[in-house]
């Protein structure tokens, strides 16, 4: 089901992990197979999590209205080549957060002059195979695995001035979302019709 939204990612860092660990904990078997390149069980999860570092590497997410994580894009840099680990909920699927994150991703590594990207998934993960020839990455085949590249061009005036653009609006709807869900839980508090004297 495709939507004609716009999704803002945003940047996480260490105070995220815990809704990082419910994003993951949510994929069943087959996703968390497509997602790793093994069926992690739930101990293996939350030490992944754990050993993400946020000093070297990113991530960025896309969340709903109450700040749970839909979609997530994790970038491991090293030197002038990244790479990228996504995934996203399966009822959210479809809807164009894949394809958001991989674009925040590779903005943010052309900004930060990395020149290659890599992404390594299973031959049966459909998904990640179509963003990969969507844009025309070079795909290799080795095994049931497949490695697909993209040579990434230099940053422009343009690429800054966008990241820094989406990176306040990612902050403004965060915000709002919080204001939104505090009001909400200020009126449930006091319910209609209840008059203290």
């Amino acid at each position: 089901m495709r939507t004609n939204a716009v999704f803002f990612a945003r940047p996480l860092c260490d105070i995220d992990k815990q809704s990082l660990r419910v994003h993951f904990l949510q994929l069943d078997a087959a996703d968390r197979h497509l997602r790793f390149g093994s069926t992690l069980n739930d101990s293996a999860v939350l030490h992944y999590v754990d050993g993400i570092d946020f000093e070297r590497d990113e991530v960025y997410a896309i969340s709903d209205d109450a700040q749970n994580i839909l979609g997530v894009v994790h970038i491991a840099v090293t030197g002038r080549e990244a790479e990228l680990g996504l995934s996203v909920l399966a009822a959210t699927r479809a809807q164009g957060i894949g394809n958001a994150l991989f674009e925040r991703a590779v903005m943010r590594l052309r900004n930060r002059c990395v020149r290659e990207v890599l992404v390594r998934c299973l031959h049966q993960n459909a998904a990640m195979m179509h963003l990969a020839k969507k844009y025309g990455m070079k795909i290799e085949q080795d095994g049931t695995d497949r490695e697909a590249r993209l040579a990434l061009p230099a940053a422009t005036s343009g690429t800054y001035m966008l990241e820094w653009l989406q990176d306040r609006q990612a902050n403004y709807i965060g915000k709002l979302q919080n204001q939104t869900r505090f009001g909400q839980s200020m009126l449930a508090a006091f319910p209609a019709g209840r008059a203290d004297s």
